[in-house]
């Protein structure tokens, strides 16, 4: 490709830069280079970003090193913000650091000359997502928002009312704005509330595209405040078996009855947020929500059925490796069907990995029994241990 784009340059062409270095990025944070980075960037390049997350975003290149500005202005080669019509030049070794754009809809352009190439630029950003319709939320503390979805699932719940059948709302007009969450705590019970649409862009840049999309399931599940663990491991069936903090629902590991692993079967219809939606437009996670978590993060992001918190991957105490599933690839074929893993119990009862045939994991701090998502199989949660399982109600009748 560097050969291609230097017989370009020698041409006096201006080349467009490969999708591996400019792209959209639709994720609620990420890092973007400048082409060949860290090696030094081609000459004659014109490179597009654009950042679509649905929320403003902070812009920050700790490694910025361009020509330096001719005549007090970034004329050899520049990286332009375009902010809301408002564009900002960037060149030398001055870069954005804490650029907090005023626009959810932010686009960027690199641009090198014909002579003099340098090393570039590596560069994060990351949304400032409005919290107000989204609970911010601890296992210890909880703040909720006043709320009709809210008061709503209460009622249903002090009268003893859950709604569990099925129904299909898909048609809807509906985008993450429209998203809720919310949990309260009554006596010894956590309330939680979701209306099932995720907080963060949704059904996005799929390797396949999903013929369904997300529409609003207003639901709620009353699930103990101190769960209690018991012996028995218990799998999970089909459908929403968790409410997760952007508003949308778990699924469990599978995208079958009969056994056919979701990530693996599905995985070509997950957007960029590593979620889509089934047939009834519930849109639901089989791995971990990278919109609202990253890998290593350990971050609180949602309750399942039986009450017990779900966390990011986490890593372990020593901080070098992820806490590992005791699942093992027995050789018998190509990870599509649960049949291909066994449960290590012997690895298990030895400490040799670390979470139960749940995912569960049981923490040093007073977050105690929680469950854990991982980067390989099973992803998810496959079953539970917890000795309660509440119902996810409906808020309406069918």
């Amino acid at each position: 490709m560097a050969s291609i784009m230097l017989i370009a340059a020698s041409l006096g062409a201006w080349v467009s830069c490969a999708a591996a270095y400019c792209d959209t990025y639709t994720a609620l944070s990420g890092e973007f280079q400048s082409p060949n980075y860290p090696s030094k960037y081609w000459n004659s390049m014109r490179c597009n970003y654009t950042f679509d997350t649905g929320y403003p975003i902070i812009i920050n290149c700790p490694e910025f090193v361009l020509q330096s500005r001719k005549g007090g202005l970034c004329k050899r080669d520049y990286f332009t913000i375009n902010d809301a019509g408002t564009l900002t030049a960037f060149c030398g070794t001055t870069g954005p650091s804490n650029y907090v754009s005023t626009g959810s809809l932010v686009t960027a352009e690199f641009k090198s000359n014909k002579k003099i190439r340098k090393y570039g630029f590596n560069c994060t950003y990351e949304s400032i997502v409005d919290t107000t319709t989204v609970e911010t939320t601890t296992p210890q503390e909880t703040t909720t928002q006043a709320s009709a979805l809210l008061t709503t699932a209460t009622g249903l719940y002090n009268s003893n009312t859950c709604y569990t059948s099925q129904r299909s709302t898909c048609g809807c007009s509906v985008t993450y704005d429209d998203s809720e969450f919310y949990t309260t705590v009554l006596g010894d019970v956590r309330i939680v509330v979701a209306n099932g649409i995720p907080g963060h862009v949704y059904e996005v840049g799929q390797e396949n595209a999903n013929p369904n999309n997300a529409c609003p399931h207003e639901v709620y599940m009353a699930v103990p405040v101190n769960p209690v663990k018991g012996n028995t491991y218990v799998a999970y069936g089909m459908g929403p078996v968790g409410i997760a903090t952007s508003g949308a629902f778990f699924y469990n590991h599978l995208s079958t009855p009969s056994g056919d692993t979701a990530v693996i079967s599905e995985g070509e219809s997950f957007d960029t947020c590593s979620g889509h939606s089934d047939m009834f437009c519930r849109y639901h996670y089989h791995m971990r929500p990278s919109c609202i978590a990253e890998a290593g993060s350990c971050t609180l992001v949602g309750y399942m059925r039986d009450g017990f918190s779900v966390y990011s991957s986490c890593l372990r105490d020593s901080g070098s490796d992820y806490l590992r599933s005791c699942y093992q690839d027995n050789g018998t074929g190509d990870g599509s069907h649960t049949s291909h893993y066994t449960f290590n119990q012997t690895a298990y009862d030895n400490g040799d990995c670390d979470l139960d045939m749940a995912n569960g994991y049981t923490f040093s701090d007073d977050r105690g029994y929680a469950y854990i998502f991982t980067e390989d199989y099973p992803f998810i949660m496959t079953g539970y241990y917890g000795t309660e399982l509440a119902d996810i109600c409906y808020l309406e009748d069918a």
